[in-house]
């Protein structure tokens, strides 16, 4: 999927992966958590 940031591209993709039961992991890394602290 292509998008700008936040525009809900990884929330669809969980949705779409709980609603058929396929397997999902999400990873945060390092990286992605810069900033939350």
């Amino acid at each position: 999927m292509l998008g700008p940031p936040n525009s809900g591209k990884t929330a669809l993709a969980a949705h779409t992966a709980l609603l058929s039961k396929f397997p999902y992991l999400k990873f945060c890394t390092a990286q992605t958590m810069l900033g939350f602290s």
